[in-house]
């Protein structure tokens, strides 16, 4: 075999090599958050709330409030955030403080289910918060991001 072909297998074999590569690493970096990073929150409990049927947006209904209080200084936190029984889809919440720091996360919330305790990512200092933001993600029941929506409330952190 003379040399010009050994030159051009050899850049053939390179070629296949990277798109190889560009294959796997594209196949490896590519998550779908239902799959890989996701799942029923283990805290989600059965709603215990009469009235947590109400508040809707299109065909989902989204619940709010006005005032959530927390502790200051505490990561462990008190909190009410529910998927009512009527919706079809799950949740992921977000706790906001209103710089767009993120105090919590859930992960999925299923129809019925609520969360009243939560971890939060940092204690936040005494204080009242307008402004806050409560943010859901909604996702179907197979796991496809489907749109989300969020609300303002004031965050009052007592001592």
């Amino acid at each position: 075999m003379n040399a010009k072909y050994k030159i051009l297998i050899g850049a053939l074999v390179l070629i296949i090599l990277a798109l190889l590569a560009v294959i796997v690493i594209q196949h490896h970096s590519h998550t779908d958050d239902f799959d890989t990073e996701l799942y029923e929150d283990p805290n989600a409990v059965d709603i215990r709330e009469p009235d947590a049927q109400k508040g809707s947006v299109g065909n989902i209904a989204v619940p709010g409030f006005e005032v959530m209080t927390i502790k200051a200084g505490q990561t462990e936190q008190a909190i009410w955030l529910y998927n009512p029984e009527k919706n079809n889809c799950y949740f992921v919440a977000s706790i906001q403080l209103p710089d767009g720091t993120e105090l919590y996360r859930s992960q999925l919330i299923p129809p019925g289910k609520a969360i009243y305790q939560a971890q939060f990512s940092r204690t936040v200092p005494a204080g009242t918060y307008e402004k806050s933001i409560l943010q859901y993600d909604f996702y179907t029941l197979n796991g496809t991001v489907a749109n989300g929506t969020k609300a303002y409330f004031t965050l009052e952190v007592e001592e």
